[in-house]
């Protein structure tokens, strides 16, 4: 088997196997190049479309709890509006934490995809997104 063709005896081909042409250590390249595209697409599930979608809920959770808590400040006398402005304060740091951890994951979906950039990048990339979204969380949870 040449280096050109080795993709050739394959059932399915993927987008991919350009990227592996050159690998010819391997005595299975179908099975090898079917588990890496299957890993690929369940990365892509898993890591962006449950994680967008718990962002975009808790975002609309939080603007919502915000509109809920806006009118009672404004109603309230001056002792209580100390306690809310600590509510509102975490409530604006919540969609503000959510509306970016979103937009870094739809950024990091679209100029790194992970099928064809480098899998160091990609691992630093969403190791520092979720240290921050747990740290986040911390501050949240020591008050």
């Amino acid at each position: 088997m040449t280096t050109g063709d080795l993709f050739s005896n394959c059932s399915d081909h993927y987008l991919i196997e350009s990227y592996f042409i050159n690998c010819t250590n391997t005595t299975r390249p179908c099975e090898l190049i079917h588990d890496f595209a299957l890993v690929a697409r369940l990365l892509t599930i898993l890591d962006f479309y449950v994680s967008s979608v718990l962002f975009l809920f808790a975002g609309v959770i939080n603007v919502y709890f915000l509109w809920i808590c806006l009118p009672m400040y404004w109603k309230i006398n001056s002792e209580t509006k100390k306690r809310y402005v600590f509510v509102i304060n975490r409530c604006i740091a919540s969609i503000s934490a959510a509306i970016t951890l979103l937009i870094l994951r739809c950024v990091l979906y679209v100029y790194f995809p992970p099928e064809t950039s480098s899998y160091y990048l990609y691992a630093v990339v969403i190791i520092s997104n979720d240290i921050a979204f747990y740290s986040l969380q911390g501050e949240f949870s020591s008050f």
